[in-house]
């Protein structure tokens, strides 16, 4: 081969190596949109690595073609220490010991017509030479940055270990719940997935998470040993990503399961997912001993509101009846699972609900009704022995113009309002708007103006108004407007865990099965087909997502009766009254009435029908579970 042509080559594969790698680096250690972060926390190596790797290998193309143009021989053995010479020549370059003197002596035999090609050759290959030894010094203080975070991680003494598969502004505020109400020593937080970073709010994080001594690795979370020794590990996958979280919970949870050290209660698993397909993969996984959860940030949110807020302390007379008249404005997935949860918890004694949708899609009914079928045909139908409510939608109602006024017109006196358009900055917005028209249109009719919930994820700004005393005019009038699911709530350990409410939740599950055994008892009988029954209910409890959902709803509902002082009836008016309520809750989860079969994947119940048409086996169970939430 003509050297001056090789020499060319080897010029332009290495610099376009060097550069094109470093600008791809640069791109990878910038990523800010979700679909760069996704390739960046797949890829192996981290965005300097990369770099370094192909950096050495364009010192390899460089001296390669010198030490052939140079070499004597038959061509295998010339090239062969040509191979072996450019890779010591390339480690002596990296070590501060380059020599440029084959290259010197290579460029004398090129041909004139090259002399440029020459010239550049000498000078990228001094550059080389002059920044290889501060790539060195990089990838020393590397090493050790990383070697210092596994050397912390291993020799931790802590007892507790909570691994974050990612650091981002919602794990930041699980990691503070964490450091502030973990009891019994210092614990010990390790973050996945984290890369130096020249953006402010990035750099915040990492400054945020070396103040609480937290251990952080660039490595994936399934890339780390769970550590044996240990006494409690929990683990929150908590990436943007759905399918990047359920990946890796399936993944460590099939790696611990094989380890009896790990293979216990003790080993939690907290995954954020709302999909569909991660409740049915995470039901499915054999996960042994271990605890394993799965996170809906949405139903959370909305049970806690259930709790904590008086969406029911405000009622209108109408009929004999307690009337609630319940607004959402935003039929999104925050408000659609709203007005399913208010549907069955609204079935109170003495109370009927209504709830009035207001959005600017026109199929906001439609969209409902393909995931709860029978939550919408059972609208407005007044059957005996089944739950009541009222669903009105109000479609192509765009919250910025009059029309949003004029359908707040037509709604009559309200009880309570909830803001859930997916925006803070708009939710704020409305929220103002509505209670500026309802403190109007409901003052002018003689009703006081209804509690107003807007949802605000930003923890400073319900901060500033928590300390201010909420939100007001002209600091002296206020709005009456309660700001619910900020950050720092949503992702606290008690709304995530749900420990209390999970234990009420599994006294109710057992509840009937513990009603057999003291109907067995008392009658002079063993108990022990019905012990190992209620072992099995429990670990079916503990597997699978929907006997928990079920029973936790029932839990929400026993606390609302409480705060709300209500005293339930008796006998069957109290059954009929329970089977009212998980009628109810069973539509909200889109089951359907089938006479022949029940099916969790069909999604069929022979026992949504009303309390007089069942046996009397399932009307004593409505009797037994009425009289626990009693």
């Amino acid at each position: 081969m003509h050297f001056g042509v090789l020499f060319t080559v080897a010029l332009a594969f290495s610099v376009g190596l060097v550069v094109g790698c470093a600008l791809w680096s640069l791109w990878r250690a910038r990523a800010t949109c979700e679909p760069k972060k996704e390739i960046a926390r797949r890829l192996p190596l981290t965005p300097f690595q990369c770099f370094l790797a192909c950096f050495f290998i364009g010192g390899l193309l460089v001296f390669f073609p010198a030490y052939l143009a140079t070499g004597e021989g038959h061509w295998l053995i010339r090239g062969l220490r040509a191979v072996f010479s450019a890779l010591y020549s390339t480690v002596r370059l990296f070590l501060a010991e380059g020599d440029l003197e084959v290259m010197e002596l290579a460029m004398a035999g090129v041909p004139a017509d090259f002399s440029f090609v020459g010239r550049l050759y000498l000078l990228y290959a001094t550059a080389l030479t002059a920044v290889a030894p501060v790539m060195t010094a990089g990838f020393v203080l590397s090493f050790f940055k990383n070697f210092s975070a596994f050397m912390r991680y291993t020799l931790s003494r802590a007892r507790s270990v909570y691994y974050i598969s990612d650091l981002n502004e919602t794990s930041m505020a699980l990691a503070n719940d964490i450091f502030d109400k973990h009891q019994g020593g210092r614990p010990l937080i390790v973050f996945f997935n984290v890369f130096d970073s020249e953006d402010a709010a990035g750099a915040e994080l990492i400054d945020q998470a070396h103040d609480m001594g937290a251990v952080l690795f660039s490595k994936d979370i399934t890339e780390i040993g769970l550590g044996r020794r240990r006494a409690t590990r929990k683990l929150y996958f908590i990436a943007p990503s759905d399918d990047e979280n359920v990946r890796q919970a399936l993944t460590l949870i099939g790696r611990a399961r094989e380890v009896q050290a790990l293979n216990t209660p003790d080993t939690e698993f907290y995954v954020f997912a709302t999909s569909v397909e991660s409740e049915a993969l995470l039901d499915a996984v054999d996960n042994g001993h271990m605890r394993v959860r799965r996170v809906n940030e949405k139903r959370n949110l909305v049970m806690g509101a259930l709790l904590d807020y008086p969406i029911f302390d405000t009622s209108l007379t109408v009929d004999g009846y307690r009337q609630l008249n319940v607004l959402i404005v935003g039929s999104g997935s925050y408000g659609d699972e709203f007005l399913k949860s208010i549907c069955w918890c609204a079935q109170l004694p003495g109370y009927r609900v209504s709830l009035h949708v207001i959005d600017r899609i026109a199929d906001a009914r439609e969209r409902l009704a393909a995931t709860a079928p029978e939550l919408i045909a059972g609208s407005g139908k007044q059957i005996a022995g089944e739950p009541y409510y009222e669903l009105h939608f109000y479609p192509n109602v765009d919250v910025k113009t009059d029309a949003f006024a004029k359908t707040l017109g037509g709604l009559g006196p309200l009880t309570a309002a909830f803001v859930t358009l997916g925006n803070d900055e708009l939710n704020i917005e409305i929220a103002m708007r509505l209670r500026a028209e309802l403190g109007r249109l409901q003052q002018s009719r003689g009703y006081a103006v209804p509690h107003i919930f807007s949802v605000v994820y930003n923890t400073v700004k319900t901060d500033t108004l928590a300390q201010c005393g909420g939100l007001k005019s002209l600091g002296k009038e206020s709005y009456g407007i309660t700001f619910i699911g900020d950050m720092r709530t949503r992702y606290s350990l008690a709304v995530i865990e749900q420990r209390t409410l999970e234990e009420k939740g599994l006294d109710i599950h057992l509840a009937w099965l513990s009603h057999e055994k003291e109907q067995i008892v008392a009658a002079g009988g063993t108990a022990a087909e019905i012990d190992r029954k209620i072992a099995e209910s429990r670990e079916a409890y503990e597997k699978f997502e929907y006997y928990r959902r079920a029973s936790i709803a029932t839990a929400v509902h026993v606390e609302v009766l409480k705060k709300l002082g209500l005293h339930l009836p008796t006998g069957t008016e109290q059954a009929v009254l329970e089977h009212n309520r998980w009628s109810a809750f069973m539509r909200a989860e889109g089951y359907v009435f089938d006479s022949a079969a029940r099916s969790h994947i069909a999604k069929t119940h022979p026992d949504l029908k009303p309390f007089a048409g069942l046996g009397e086996r399932e009307k004593a169970k409505d009797d037994v579970a009425a009289k626990r939430e009693g």
